[in-house]
């Protein structure tokens, strides 16, 4: 096999030998430890599917909800244009994990994000344990921590760590792990390497059948993968177990292929960043297109608003119960509902703007006890039930059966969580 060998790295690296244990995981995980997870990830992605009548958000909702469980940043997804080995990592190394635009259409982007959904799915024992501020059994860093460390531990590989020609440094040190694995090196083998290289990995997940029928000039091209002989029998070979995830990889891989990206990649940063809402996109200053004249935003500057967005809508635990523990996007039924009853017939109550403040200074210290609980998906389903009781009172003319139902709810989270 051409994986990377961590144990005489480890011996180079006495100091980064907890990191270098934690990474020797990764290594087995990525290689076949990963079919649970994904058979989540499929169920996942299906019920919100099911629930919501349609695939648009589904593994970017899914895979937003897990990254944050784990403790990381809740700005994904995030466009970008095309970054260096340098700039992801750098990335990286703050915690982030993001949608990457700027990725080829085969690399994807969602690929890494998949490979660390796997990984949470490991270390949280399938979402059930919190691993946000404590490394879980068998670990020596929480999910974030791991993360960041990878990116910027400073290892170093030489060629006989890992038979790659040149790597690059650090980000030598993930490309072994999670991003090339090493691609094209006759010695690589998915049924033995795994997911740890992208461009495998979307095509094994790729829908073999569908783009024959339907793009049949993409699915020549995967056909020349799987002529190859250590990559023969790869392609489609996950679709079958995972038709959702497959179906969403596939029609990305297709609409990222076919409207040339890269040709038109000017047109497409203007786009996102004039868009009515231009927090959900940034270009990082120092950009090679300069040029094209397009808004440019200091990353960091972004990622706080971002942060502080996002942190609003996180202590609200009826958008946490409905968007978190149920998978559903910010604008379901569940929340336009209870949003009108607030703006229309509790604001206007006597006492009802008293209440809403009150509301809003219990809510985010309520989520925060919450979500540092084990058992967090639990109580949000349970929240999310006496919602739905909620927006059912409301929606049979029923205001003060639904304010009766939603005021109990917050007395009885905030006695059983706040005291």
């Amino acid at each position: 096999m051409a994986q990377v060998k961590l144990e005489a790295v480890r011996n180079r690296y006495p100091k980064k030998k907890r990191l270098l244990d934690d990474c020797i995981q990764i290594r087995h995980i990525m290689s076949g430890g990963f079919y649970a997870a994904l058979k989540q990830l499929e169920a996942e992605v299906s019920q919100f599917i099911q629930q919501n009548g349609t695939k648009k958000k589904a593994l970017t909702t899914v895979l937003k909800n897990a990254e944050q469980y784990c403790g990381l940043n809740p700005c994904a997804p995030i466009y970008m244009r095309f970054l260096t080995a340098e700039e992801f990592g750098q990335y990286g190394g703050k915690g982030m994990l993001f949608k990457d635009v700027g990725a080829g259409y085969l690399h994807g982007e969602y690929t890494h994000r998949i490979q660390w959904y796997v990984l949470f799915h490991i270390m949280s024992n399938g979402f059930t344990q919190d691993v946000k501020n404590v490394a879980p059994k068998g670990w020596n860093h929480t999910p974030r921590q791991l993360l960041i460390e990878i990116n910027t531990g400073g290892i170093q590989l030489v060629a006989s760590d890992w038979p790659m020609s040149a790597p690059e440094g650090n980000q030598g040190f993930w490309d072994a792990l999670l991003d090339r694995g090493p691609g094209p090196i006759p010695t690589f083998n998915p049924f033995e390497d795994g997911i740890s290289n992208p461009e495998i990995f979307s095509t094994m997940l790729m829908d073999k059948a569908w783009l024959q029928a339907n793009h049949n000039n993409l699915h020549q091209q995967l056909d020349v993968i799987d002529q190859m002989p250590n990559y023969a029998g790869c392609y489609g070979f996950l679709s079958a177990l995972h038709p959702n995830l497959s179906s969403i990889v596939t029609e990305r891989y297709v609409k990222r292929e076919t409207s040339n990206l890269y040709a038109n990649r000017g047109a497409y940063i203007t786009k996102k960043v004039s868009q009515a809402d231009p927090k959900t996109a940034y270009v990082p200053l120092g950009t090679p297109d300069a040029s094209l004249g397009v808004l440019k935003v200091q990353a960091e500057d972004v990622m706080q608003t971002r942060l502080e967005e996002e942190r609003r809508k996180g202590h609200c635990f009826l958008t946490t119960a409905c968007v978190q523990a149920r998978g559903l996007p910010d604008d379901c039924e569940e929340l336009q509902v209870l949003r009108g009853f607030r703006d229309g017939y509790l604001r206007q109550l006597p006492g009802g703007p008293g209440l809403i403040q009150e509301y809003y200074a219990l809510a985010p210290r309520i989520v925060e006890r919450i979500h540092h609980r084990a058992d967090a998906r639990h109580i949000w389903e349970d929240v999310y039930a006496t919602v739905r009781t909620a927006v059912e009172h409301v929606q049979r003319r029923e205001p003060e059966a639904a304010l009766r139902t939603y005021s109990a709810l917050v007395k009885g989270l905030s006695e059983r969580y706040l005291g």
